[in-house]
């Protein structure tokens, strides 16, 4: 009787062990799909940015150098202004 006992006792082991490896294999997956999620979610937002960056940057190129005159600052003034409204209008959407 107690081989059997001791048998039914493993077998109780061994499938308790098997019902906790399978919840933390299922835990890790969702875990794994959640990060998987996000990081396609971030790649999607860098890439946005980076375009946005390099934009900006060509349209900060445009400008020019800083010249110490009245009427050249305010012409750059206002590009700068124009340009920066367009990109809120932008961030907005």
């Amino acid at each position: 009787m107690s081989d059997i006992s001791d048998l039914s006792e493993k077998m109780e082991s061994v499938r308790s062990e098997w019902v906790q490896m399978k919840d933390k294999l299922t835990d890790h997956s969702r875990k794994l799909k959640d990060a998987t999620t996000h990081a396609e979610k971030f790649n999607g937002e860098l890439d946005t940015m980076k375009m946005w960056l390099m934009l900006n940057e060509e349209k900060l190129a445009e400008v020019g150098p800083l010249i110490l005159d009245k009427d050249e600052i305010v012409k750059q003034l206002k590009y700068v202004q124009v340009w920066f409204a367009f990109n809120t209008i932008l961030t907005m959407a």
